[in-house]
């Protein structure tokens, strides 16, 4: 971004205000012909990444671009990371909701299963907000659960974490968690919960057999509590071991998946597994998704009578 004179230079604060409102994840460079104190604190103030003036030489542009791009690259692979900063956008952008678009979406999982419905953003501190939800969505959440605030007005999604659920009042208390890529939560092939003693063998020097936490049609979620030396980012071979349709021959499915992620949470260390089935596979696999869909969205119908 440029600025000429002493209009353009508070019209160019101004829109940067609206354009970090909008998403915050945004990193701006900015070209001035200022160099005073006040208008180095001025760029701190409105989260600038990066400054350039034009007393600078050709040698000190090579070398800001070198350093702050660089810089802008780091941050934005880390951005999870920084905690303080994160905290501080999130409450810009709940403040924004709050007084311009109050009117948002929540976003959970019931096993797998996606619900997205209607809420109102109430009130907001420096760490939680409170939201008026819908009287369907309450049913299928419980504390210390994630779930998602949605808004098109927001180029951002947060996630957040539920602290407090008021059956009575149908409001709830979220705790800030981190800023996300919009739309990251709605998942491109459906993953369910399993049935119960549904479980995968990870085949490396030892056999280790873990609970499926999730499954889709080309990756599964599972619980890890022993690594066994299984290593982020290199391919292993599974037994996906469930209770399948009793008209295919195979028991279970045999394939190499890639170790995508292994991450840990409140409860336990995860691995996320990525895997391409043959032809046969796929089919029982597919259909077995397509049954646990359907039995898990009675179990949702029924409990949100």
């Amino acid at each position: 971004m440029f600025d000429n004179d002493v209009h353009d230079l508070e019209s160019t604060f101004s829109f940067i205000k609206d354009v970090h409102i909008i998403n915050p994840l945004i990193k701006i460079i900015l070209f001035s012909k200022y160099a005073d104190y006040n208008f180095f604190m001025k760029c701190l103030k409105y989260n600038i990444s990066g400054l350039m003036t034009n007393k600078s030489n050709e040698q000190d542009l090579r070398d800001f671009f070198k350093i702050s791009v660089k810089k802008i690259l780091m941050n934005s692979y880390n951005i999870f990371s920084e905690e303080n900063k994160n905290k501080f956008e999130i409450v810009d952008c709940i403040n924004f909701l709050r007084n311009q678009y109050p009117n948002v979406s929540l976003v959970n999982h019931y096993k797998g299963i996606p619900i997205i419905r209607p809420a109102e953003v109430l009130d907001f501190n420096e760490t939680t907000t409170t939201l008026k939800v819908d009287s369907i969505q309450i049913k299928t959440i419980k504390e210390n659960e994630h779930i998602v605030i949605s808004s098109k007005h927001l180029g951002a999604e947060i996630l957040t974490v539920i602290k407090e659920i008021n059956h009575k009042s149908n409001e709830i208390i979220l705790e800030f968690d981190s800023l996300i890529d919009s739309y990251v939560h709605h998942r491109k092939s459906p993953r369910v919960e399993p049935t119960k003693n549904s479980s995968l063998i990870i085949e490396n020097e030892n056999k280790l057999r873990v609970d499926i936490i999730d499954i889709s049609i080309n990756h599964v979620l599972c619980n890890l509590i022993v690594r066994n030396d299984v290593k982020i980012h290199s391919n292993v071979k599974i037994t996906i071991d469930c209770p399948f349709d009793k008209r295919f021959l195979n028991k279970n499915i045999k394939t190499i998946a890639f170790v995508k992620e292994i991450f840990y949470t409140a409860d336990g260390e995860k691995i996320l597994l990525q895997f391409k089935l043959n032809e046969s596979d796929h089919i029982m696999l597919d259909r077995y998704i397509e049954n646990r869909i359907k039995e898990l969205v009675k179990e949702l119908k029924d409990k949100t009578k």
